[in-house]
């Protein structure tokens, strides 16, 4: 959609470059990045919700430094496991991207980093999953008795797609950890949120308000059986 979209790979993409993930002629181009497609990755927690790097794909059918880099771009690697922002320009239609790759069958992790840092994370998972089925708490994910401002835990968001108008103020969902019975629960409704649904392409971005950083961590074995040579029904 025209505008902000927050997108996550619900796979391992069988060539994992831009050019290849995202093609040099399928999204909208420009002759700078105000006027093309931009993509903006946010380099874990150490950013605090700032792009560390962005490409924009140009009227020459290459996609181009704007920032953390210099020069063609198409090479570039994309992280499996970090979220990251894909921008098109006002006034564009909407366009569908089809990701070819691999069934995830090895662990991810990712660092989560601490003290009040704002880390984009990915399941990589091609399935839709509930808010606990991510298993936060094993994580050291921060809970607390009560959601206020003197003991505010760390907070799960799920941002919104809707438009095009994905926004770090405007969530669809903002999720918090009740320790004393580990329960999920929305901070803006209070409802409890154990079941709600996460879809594959969404971004988790977990604000970790705690001193210690921790480990976002994907195993695939919790999900699903993995693929082996022999088909069986």
């Amino acid at each position: 959609r025209a505008g902000v979209n927050w997108l996550s790979l619900h796979a391992i993409p069988d060539t994992n470059t831009i050019a290849r993930v995202f093609g040099t002629n399928l999204l909208p181009k420009g002759a700078s990045p105000a006027t093309a497609t931009r993509i903006s990755w946010y380099g874990g927690g150490t950013s605090n919700g700032q792009p560390v790097t962005t490409i924009y794909l140009s009227n020459s059918n290459r996609w181009i430094y704007s920032l953390g880099g210099v020069g063609v771009a198409d090479d570039i690697n994309l992280s499996v496991n970090e979220g990251f922002v894909v921008e098109l320009p006002s006034g564009s239609a909407n366009h569908q991207i089809a990701v070819v790759g691999e069934l995830t069958t090895n662990v991810l992790s990712q660092t989560v980093y601490a003290s009040n840092s704002i880390n984009m994370l990915s399941a990589t998972l091609p399935r839709r999953l509930r808010v606990r089925d991510l298993r936060l708490n094993e994580m050291g994910f921060r809970g607390a008795a009560a959601y206020n401002q003197f003991t505010k835990p760390d907070e799960l968001r799920i941002l919104s797609n809707t438009n095009g108008n994905g926004s770090m103020t405007s969530p669809r969902l903002r999720v918090w950890l009740n320790s004393s019975n580990t329960n999920y629960y929305d901070v803006d409704s209070g409802a409890n949120v154990n079941n709600r649904m996460i879809e594959p392409d969404e971004v988790l971005i977990w604000w970790n308000r705690g001193t210690s950083m921790q480990t976002w961590t994907i195993d695939p074995n919790d999900f699903y059986t993995k693929p082996s040579k022999n088909i069986s029904p």
